[in-house]
């Protein structure tokens, strides 16, 4: 299985060499790929909000519950 699937990937890296047009290609996708990663890891970590922030924000407020047993 395992010699199987490796000479499957050593041909396929062996014939994608034998274009050079290709590997610019593939350089190309790379970069991108890296930019949107950098770009995402920096968003993801100024978006992330601690948890005790979310906590009192889905929290309800006491006198709320007050008022609505007043009016009884």
């Amino acid at each position: 299985m395992f010699t199987s699937t490796f000479s499957s990937v050593l041909g396929a890296i062996i014939l994608i060499s034998l274009l050079p047009w290709f590997l610019i290609g593939v350089l190309a996708v790379l970069f991108v790929y890296v930019y949107a990663a950098a770009f995402y890891r920096a968003s993801a970590r100024e978006l992330t909000v601690p948890f005790y922030d979310l906590d009192g924000l889905c929290r309800p407020d006491p006198t709320i519950f007050f008022f609505f047993s007043a009016s009884w």
